[in-house]
């Protein structure tokens, strides 16, 4: 009886109302950084800290090279971050859930979703493995959640294209992902390869902050949008 409802309620869409509302709340991660970092006894520096340093549990001057700045740690409301980091991936992989069975249908939304759902895990990683304490699980935490959800995305954009009547938010999704992909090769081959240039001036925290900030713009957006359509139609059937 409960499976029942439960595929009942997302059949009428409100799984599609509540994955869009999920994703959403995905602004609390920007929110939960700006207060953080606000925080810190001395200014904290987009350009040259990471988002990890606002999760860090220890105080400490990270010792720089010749590519990389040396960078001021130390946060306060650590514990916030990481919680937040948390609750970042719970909404990612519980937003697309939520949203596959009539966004992300078929063999290509299942692919998507598990994406999410992988990119999703990895920023708990990141969240209960501070950089300070583990950093090999942090850093797999990272990668995990940067590089599934850009897959995630364009994978997501050409399951929405193949429907048809998603087409204009598939593409948009699609070119996105790519985009968003492309942002973090470069940061990765930049920041290991110790090439200043593939940081697009942005410092090793502006470039990162770009790839990070892209993504859960995009789920934010996609959200929105769905909201937006499913006000806007007065027909059962959700149309793009």
């Amino acid at each position: 009886m409960g499976k029942n409802r439960t595929r009942g309620l997302i059949a009428d869409g409100v799984g599609l109302k509540l994955g869009a509302i999920v994703w959403i709340f995905s602004i609390q991660s920007f929110l939960t950084q700006w207060w953080v970092a606000s925080e810190w006894p001395k200014p904290y520096s987009p350009r040259n800290n990471f988002i990890s340093d606002l999760g860090a549990t220890s105080c400490d001057i990270l010792p720089g090279n010749i590519q990389h700045a040396a960078r001021y740690v130390c946060s306060p409301e650590h514990q916030w971050m990481n919680v937040s980091f948390v609750l970042s991936g719970i909404t990612i992989g519980m937003g697309a859930i939520l949203l596959r069975a009539r966004l992300m249908p078929g063999v290509l939304g299942f692919i998507a979703t598990s994406l999410f759902v992988t990119s999703g895990l990895g920023i708990m990683m990141v969240g209960l493995n501070p950089e300070n304490m583990q950093i090999v699980r942090h850093i797999l935490g990272a990668y995990l959640n940067a590089y599934g959800a850009s897959f995630a995305l364009i994978v997501m954009g050409i399951s929405l294209k193949k429907q048809g009547k998603h087409g204009r938010l598939g593409s948009f999704t699609l070119g996105f992902g790519i985009l968003s992909f492309f942002f973090n090769v470069m940061y990765t081959i930049g920041f290991y390869y110790n090439l200043p240039a593939f940081s697009l001036g942005l410092g090793d925290g502006g470039m990162e902050k770009l790839c990070n900030y892209s993504i859960g713009v995009m789920l934010i957006l996609i959200g929105v949008y769905v909201i937006v359509q499913r006000v806007s139609h007065t027909s059962s059937t959700f149309e793009v």
